[in-house]
Formats: C-alpha cells, structure tokens, sequence
C-alpha cells in the first residue's frame, strides 16, 4: 500500500468516524428499539 492509498483510506475513515458521530445519537436509539423488538 502507497502513501496515497494510505491517505485515501485516512480520509475515508475519518468520514465515517463523522458519519457515525452525527448518526449515533439517532440512529442509535433506533437500533436499540429494533433490538429489544428482536429479542422480545
């Protein structure tokens, strides 16, 4: 793996790192529901 790659692959971990901080305290609470629905 390159240096470029490796900084691509940064980027792209960094977004979803942001994607998953902006969609954890909704999308969270909605997959725990779902859960408890699941199991219960």
């Amino acid at each position: 793996m390159n240096f470029k790659n490796f900084l691509f692959y940064g980027k792209i971990e960094r977004n979803i790192d942001s994607m998953i901080k902006f969609y954890s305290k909704r999308e969270l609470n909605n997959l725990r529901l779902g859960n408890y629905y699941f199991k219960y």
